[in-house]
């Protein structure tokens, strides 16, 4: 589909806050569930007298058609010990494209409309996903011009193409997750095949509406798991082309989305404070999306991780 990008190697520079411990960050601590229309969410925070923080919104995975938020409950934890006011999100399961998608959008201006309230800075947000949920987040994040709307994305092994999963998992030598992953894409996608329904295969794969106005993205990968790097390697190239800053980093072995947060949570929480501080850091002159503190089309080097 193109040939392999050669891009630039650039350094994140920043310093993440450092937590409050534990028995009194969960005394600081606001954590309330809510309805926000398709489903319900938690969001975490840390009350201030005044002024707002930056936002994060999680996305749980299981293939679309099972898993909750609280399997995201101890990182949303974690973030929002860090200053963050944080959103995790259920959505509705086992229903047809886009309608996940759509309930994310609720989501978001569930939280926007409320944004006072929770002390949130909307022009400061940061969409992150694993696995399904980091499909989600990718691609509601290159819908339209995702740039103007966050700042930043994180994927923790997103299924990035689900058609690529599907054809993955029709190989002869396909392994049993391979299969397990088809049949979810193709649930997804209501039971129609790609050559039935190809319009609704292409609005699956986050690499369709990506281009110049998206935000940055840290995708994170193991070698050897069953959500392979190409998916995050072939949005990536598309941002790239774009000039928008989107590192592949892939670490040793076969573990799977949130199984890699001990070797990436550095990194991840790098990435979002950079993302975050960054509002004046524009791209000049050719009206992309924010740049980080990276240069644009880079990947980032994380010691003891490949960016490929």
């Amino acid at each position: 589909m193109f040939g392999r990008l050669v891009l630039g190697i650039a350094v994140i520079a920043c310093t993440v806050p450092a937590p409050l411990n534990s028995a009194a960050a969960a005394a600081s601590r606001d954590e309330r569930s809510f309805d926000y229309g398709p489903a319900d969410l938690t969001a975490y925070w840390r009350p201030l007298p005044s002024g707002t923080r930056p936002v994060v919104i999680m996305v749980h995975g299981g293939g679309w058609r099972r898993g909750s938020r609280g399997w995201l409950a101890v990182h949303a934890r974690y973030m929002a010990d860090r200053g963050y006011r944080v959103f995790n999100l259920d959505y509705r399961l086992r229903v047809p494209w886009p309608a996940p998608r759509d309930d994310l959008a609720a989501a978001y201006t569930w939280i926007r409309e409320r944004a006072e309230y929770f002390g949130a800075d909307m022009s400061k947000v940061v969409l992150f996903g694993e696995s399904a949920g980091g499909h989600l987040v990718t691609n509601f994040g290159t819908l339209g011009r995702g740039g103007y709307r966050f700042r930043g994305v994180v994927g923790m092994s997103p299924v990035a193409d689900p058609q690529m999963a599907y054809e993955d998992g029709t190989r002869p030598n396909a392994s049993a997750h391979d299969k397990v992953l088809r049949e979810a894409a193709l649930i997804l996608a209501g039971g129609c095949e790609p050559t039935v329904c190809p319009h609704t295969w292409r609005s699956m794969a986050s690499k369709t509406g990506a281009g110049r106005y998206d935000p940055p993205m840290l995708l994170v990968h193991a070698a050897d798991e069953w959500v392979p790097a190409k998916h995050s390697r072939e949005l990536c190239a598309v941002l790239a082309r774009n000039s928008v800053p989107c590192a592949v980093t892939v670490y040793p072995g076969s573990d799977h989305a949130m199984d890699l947060w001990d070797e990436s949570s550095d990194a991840v929480m790098s990435f979002i404070e950079s993302a975050t501080n960054s509002a004046e850091e524009q791209v000049q002159g050719d009206g992309c999306a924010p740049a980080l503190l990276v240069r644009p089309c880079a990947v980032m080097a994380v010691p003891g991780a490949g960016p490929f």
